[in-house]
C-alpha cells in the first residue's frame, strides 16, 4: 500500500501504547480517509492485525469504525473469505461473532447478499465443533 493514510494506520497497530490510545489514533486517521484509502485500510486490517491475537480486538474496533464511516464500501469489500480472518486461534470469538453479526446485517441493509458469508460461517462452526452436521 502506498497511501500515507494506510502507512499511518499500520504504524498505529505497531505502536506499543494502550489499545484505547491506538484506537483513538486510528479513528483520527480513518476520518481523513477517501473511499480508496478506506478500502486499503480495511484490506490492511483483514490481512494482518486482525489475525494476530495481540491486535485482534483493535482490528475489530477499527473495522467497526470503518463500517460506521463507509458502510457501502465495507459491505462491498467484505468477502465471504474474510469470515475466517475474524476468528484466528486464541482470539476473542465472542467479540468477533458480534462484529460479524452487525456486518451481515449492514450488508443486507446496503443491498448486498450475505448468503456466501453464511455458508462460510456454517463451515467455520462445523470445523470448530468437528462434526459433519449441526442438526
Amino acid at each position: 500500500y502506498s497511501s500515507q493514510v494506510v502507512a499511518r494506520l499500520r504504524r498505529t497497530f505497531l505502536d506499543l501504547g494502550p489499545e484505547d490510545m491506538k484506537f483513538q489514533q486510528a479513528v483520527e486517521i480513518l476520518r481523513q480517509c477517501t473511499n480508496q484509502d478506506a478500502a486499503a485500510c480495511m484490506q490492511l486490517v483483514l490481512e494482518q492485525p486482525i489475525q494476530r491475537t495481540s491486535a485482534h480486538g483493535l482490528g475489530l474496533r477499527v473495522l467497526r469504525e470503518l463500517m460506521g464511516l463507509f458502510p457501502a464500501l465495507v459491505a462491498a469489500n467484505f468477502q465471504a473469505s474474510n469470515v475466517y480472518d475474524l476468528f484466528p486461534p486464541g482470539a476473542d470469538a465472542e467479540q468477533a461473532a458480534a462484529f460479524l453479526h452487525d456486518m451481515l446485517q449492514m450488508k443486507e441493509a446496503q443491498g448486498f447478499s450475505a448468503e456466501a458469508d453464511g455458508s462460510k460461517i456454517l463451515k467455520l462452526l462445523l470445523r470448530k465443533s468437528k462434526q459433519q452436521d449441526l442438526r
